[in-house]
């Protein structure tokens, strides 16, 4: 299949985000120093270092891998709301029952969750979700809307965040929120790709998000253009939780449509996005190349049957450093694509995709799944909703229980799974608490809801661990444990 990088919408925004609030670093210079002086510094700090560590190389022993603990407390950042209406669930994949803090700051009022029982929070603001003891492990939380319906997964702090088909002009454009659960300041740069390389944004650099507040980039304000655009959010200082709010607005035909783009954690040779919406409307795959030498990826299609790539189609071929776009809605109407789940991709070199669905008047996107091996949960909003799996890397099962918004269980029941296969498993209607457990394998899995539009929840591993660090003589030990983006 022939592709058309520069291809891209026609439409123009006209209800978006105008917060642009956001701090930067001043740029420092480093002075220059003499060799000699260089060395009379360097040399008694090296030396010093070699003590407090327990002496030179053959006196000494190296510092080892954290350790493991049980998680003492957990974070999650929500986004905000796409509208008036979106809420907040809170669960727990676990068998406490007891309060969890959602909210920011002084506004943070107390939620109860169990087994079975879901906190609801209707606040529209983006907050942050904290659970301690042993409410920690299994926390969950998901920001879901009803009309039209969307679903976004409250995120762990962490140091890197890709975010692949963001926009930044008149008819697509992205909204990048930056939310802070800790009392002092944190720090974050946001590196671009472009469909012709890295992009210079030295007003995404050094963005300060003050201790429990949020920042938002409106790209299209801040670094206005109008090809298919890459983020990689990195924390520098502190901790942070990123999400995107895509949106999209074809003018004249169709009013402005919004929806929550997930993240991925790092660039991979083999990606899966599970979850396509009905209807009639654009779907675009985009893919992100962000190493030195091209990246040669081929399509296949995921159906609960098999896994394959299509006849004459032709494999995506991305530059080094830069993002191409890809037109699959001829592909997915295909009568090869009749009973497709999702797509794969196979890439020579590690990637980043999204799959953007602009169908029916609602936007949807479909990323990359993480490896589910222990029991994982996500919370969607009501509907008409089925559970995709996929990935599978042998022969085993899954079981599967579902929760309505109050907590009650309404299904429970074992999918058999196998390689180069996918399953589509209906779920009953109500479903709002969806949880997993692989049995003999490990599998990629997320839940798609219709209705009024498509949402699509992806399964993601759930912190259930805190990290201890190897402390050595000289060494301070950290605080207690807590999740590794805490």
């Amino acid at each position: 299949m022939s592709h058309n990088p520069t291809d891209r919408p026609t439409d123009r925004p006209t209800d978006r985000p105008t917060d642009r609030s956001a701090g930067r670093r001043s740029a420092t210079r480093r002075g220059r120093f003499e060799v000699t002086a260089v060395l009379a510094v360097v040399a008694p700090v090296l030396t010093g270092s070699l003590l407090l560590l327990g002496g030179t190389e053959e006196g000494g022993a190296e510092l080892g891998a954290p350790e493991e603990t049980t998680l003492s407390a957990a974070t999650l950042g929500c986004p905000e709301g796409r509208k008036d209406g979106d809420r907040i669930l809170v669960a727990t994949d676990g068998e406490a029952t007891g309060e969890v803090r959602v909210g920011r700051g002084a506004d943070a009022s107390s939620v109860e969750v169990g087994p079975e029982r879901i906190g609801i929070d209707g606040s529209r603001a983006p907050v942050t979700v904290r659970a301690e003891g042993d409410l920690a492990p299994g926390l969950v939380a998901g920001r879901v809307g009803g009309s039209p319906l969307g679903a976004a997964q409250c995120t762990s702090p962490s140091a890197e965040t890709w975010f692949t088909g963001v926009g930044a002009g008149p008819e697509h454009s992205s909204v990048v929120e930056l939310i802070n659960p800790g009392g002092g300041r944190a720090v974050a740069d946001v590196l671009v790709l472009g469909s012709d390389g890295p992009v210079e944004a030295d007003q995404l650099l050094g963005v300060v998000v003050p201790g429990g507040d949020r920042v938002r980039l409106d790209l299209a304000a801040l670094l206005p253009r109008t090809d298919e655009l890459a983020l990689r959010v990195v924390t520098t200082r502190g901790r942070v939780s990123a999400s995107v709010l895509d949106v999209v607005d074809r003018i004249g035909s169709t009013p402005v449509v919004r929806d929550w783009l997930p993240g991925q954690g790092t660039p991979q040779r083999r990606s899966t996005l599970l979850g396509l919406a009905e209807g009639s409307g654009s779907r675009t795959l985009v893919v992100a190349n962000p190493g030195e030498s091209e990246a040669v990826a081929e399509i296949r299609v995921v159906t609960p049957g098999s896994t394959f790539s299509p006849r004459d189609l032709e494999d995506v071929r991305v530059p080094p450093q830069s993002v191409v776009r890809v037109s699959v809605g001829a592909l997915l109407a295909s009568d090869a694509a009749k009973d497709a789940i999702g797509l794969e991709l196979d890439s020579s070199a590690p990637v980043t995709a999204s799959l953007r669905q602009a169908v029916d008047g609602d936007l949807t996107h479909a990323v990359p799944l993480e490896r589910i091996e222990e029991p994982s949960a996500v919370l969607v909003p009501r509907g008409a909703s089925r559970l995709l799996l996929s990935g599978a890397e042998a022969t085993g099962s899954v079981q599967v229980v579902a929760r309505d918004d109050r907590g009650r269980e309404l299904a429970a029941r074992s999918v058999e799974v196998e390689r180069d296969r996918g399953a589509s498993v209906g779920l009953p209607q109500g479903a709002t608490f969806v949880s997993i457990a692989p049995r003999g394998t490990s599998v990629l899995a997320t839940v798609v809801v219709s209705g009024d539009g498509t949402a699509i929840a992806g399964f993601a591993p759930l912190v259930r661990a805190g990290l201890v660090p190897d402390v050595r003589p000289g060494l301070p030990q950290q605080a207690g444990p807590q999740s590794p983006g805490s």
